[in-house]
């Protein structure tokens, strides 16, 4: 209970705060760093939360896969892992970060 409650909140607040973040960033035609997201390093939650068409059916086969694997090394990866397709990896590009 505690941790979808602590999921639900931090779903709220991330929302919360990209829509400052996206009406501050949209005049300058870039990504706002608030929906970036390094999946070397993220939770599934994280993951689904910030990429277009990923739920946490898909968050957690990119976990796996990078479990299973190591650390992606090329955003193009992704596409290795099921449910993640050409449309899905261009729509997020921008919002894949690799590295810290």
């Amino acid at each position: 209970m505690i941790r979808l409650f602590s999921f639900a909140l931090f779903l709220v607040l991330n929302l919360a705060l990209s829509q400052v973040t996206v009406a501050q960033a949209e005049g300058e035609g870039r990504v706002p760093e608030v929906l970036i997201v390094n999946v070397n390093e993220a939770s599934a939650e994280e993951i689904a939360a910030k990429l277009v068409g990923v739920g946490l059916v898909k968050a957690r086969a990119i976990i796996k896969y990078r479990d299973e694997f190591g650390p992606y090394e090329h955003i193009e990866q992704l596409s290795e892992v099921v449910g993640i397709g050409p449309k899905t990896l261009e729509e997020n590009r921008e919002r894949i970060k690799l590295a810290s």
